[in-house]
């Protein structure tokens, strides 16, 4: 066989298998035909809410939790979460102690969310004393990652409770500070002590559901960064 031809053969071959196996990376496929790894945006975005099954006692000086489990085996990407308390102060001084008011009580809301795994921290904060606050932790660019814990259903401690428990990595609390009806004299005498306040609690989540292998190989893995 003509040596030119042999060579031309060889060039053929290799420029065969080059190619093929620059589609094989290109599919997401592995040396062994695995599966291809789907992008993050191909999962649909999903959004859910979770409330109080009625009024919680929050005292003065005191505050609650509700921490904010993952469940199944899928791991969870956070894009916000927003939050909505309402309570209502209606404590109020005999009528004939005109010099007395009720100082209203206020509430501090903060998300926090500690994502060991990816680096990813964030928080947020807001205070109201007029009844109502709203606060939203929006994380679009950098979402939060909460590992599955294998529940099949959600939890969500509904009355609060009083510390984050195992579930650290995303949680609600909410402080209180009681205003006590007091004297508009000087001196500010206090007539009645204030303990705190009942509050209800609407708090909506918007994430993505991927499955592990997913969470790790575009954030941990091959395709961190991509």
């Amino acid at each position: 066989m003509n040596r030119n031809l042999i060579i031309m053969i060889a060039i053929a071959a290799a420029v065969v298998i080059v190619a093929g196996g620059l589609a094989l990376a290109l599919s997401g496929k592995g040396e062994k035909g695995g599966p291809e790894i789907p992008r993050i945006d191909t999962f649909p975005d999903q959004s859910y809410t979770l409330e109080t099954d009625g009024p919680v006692m929050v005292n003065d000086g005191q505050t609650m939790f509700w921490p904010i489990a993952n469940n199944g085996s899928e791991v969870m990407l956070v894009y916000s979460v927003s939050v909505f308390v309402t309570w209502s102060d209606d404590e109020e001084p005999p009528a004939w102690r005109v010099t007395y008011v009720n100082e209203p009580d206020t509430f501090d809301a903060f998300i926090d969310l500690n994502s060991s795994a990816v680096n990813v921290s964030a928080r947020t904060q807001a205070t109201s004393s007029t009844g109502s606050l709203t606060t939203t932790m929006n994380l679009q660019a950098n979402p939060g990652v909460v590992l599955g814990n294998g529940q099949p259903n959600w939890t969500f401690p509904a009355s609060g409770q009083a510390d984050p428990g195992q579930n650290d990595t995303l949680y609600l609390s909410i402080r209180c500070t009681a205003g006590h009806i007091r004297s508009t004299m000087p001196g500010h005498v206090i007539m009645y002590t204030d303990r705190g306040d009942e509050i209800e609690v609407q708090l909506t989540i918007k994430y993505k559901l991927i499955p592990q292998d997913v969470f790790e190989y575009w954030f941990i893995g091959e395709g961190k960064g991509m």
